[in-house]
């Protein structure tokens, strides 16, 4: 006799505590979208920032400096430089180590500041920094430091995997 009174009692209050975890889950459902839009921007922003000083920098295997660099290093040095506090660990030094960092990224879902993965041969990967607009930013071996776009058949083809470092 008393089970229905009971029963609709706990239903009544799962509701109502329900109904307030939804409504602030709806709040923050909202500002996500244009806090994620902000963040990507000024990802974007860093990237770029750190790209002027690299501009046109030639490539150099194991290169380092604005002498010369090779595409990881280059990798290494921007997001030092861009994210020194955002990064949980250092970026690794090689292509072979970067591709273990992170997390999988969709690569239709790429956002600034994942790192882009491509096998230019059996042996040998390469490493951009994903920028927005389709476009990456990488040490390119004949026209060094350099913006490139995703879209063009050489990048597609070669594209292996994106791995999200910056969380």
């Amino acid at each position: 006799m008393y089970y229905p009174f009971i029963t609709l009692c706990f239903l009544l209050s799962l509701f109502l505590s329900s109904d307030v975890k939804a409504s602030s889950f709806y709040i923050n459902v909202e500002r996500t979208p244009s806090h994620t839009k902000v963040k990507e921007e000024d990802i974007r922003k860093k990237i770029l920032s750190q790209y002027s000083h690299w501009q046109g920098v030639k490539y150099q295997f194991g290169g380092t400096t604005k002498k010369g660099i090779d595409c990881s290093s280059l990798m290494q040095q921007i997001f030092h430089a861009a994210f020194p506090d955002t990064l949980r660990t250092r970026l690794a030094r090689t292509t072979a180590e970067q591709i273990k960092q992170g997390a999988q990224a969709s690569p239709v879902k790429l956002m600034p500041g994942d790192l882009l993965f491509f096998q230019m041969s059996s042996r040998e990967r390469h490493v951009g920094v994903y920028i927005g607009n389709e476009q990456f930013v990488h040490a390119s071996t004949s026209k060094g430091v350099m913006i490139s776009d995703l879209k063009n058949d050489y990048w597609k083809i070669r594209f292996k995997t994106a791995r999200r470092v910056i969380s």
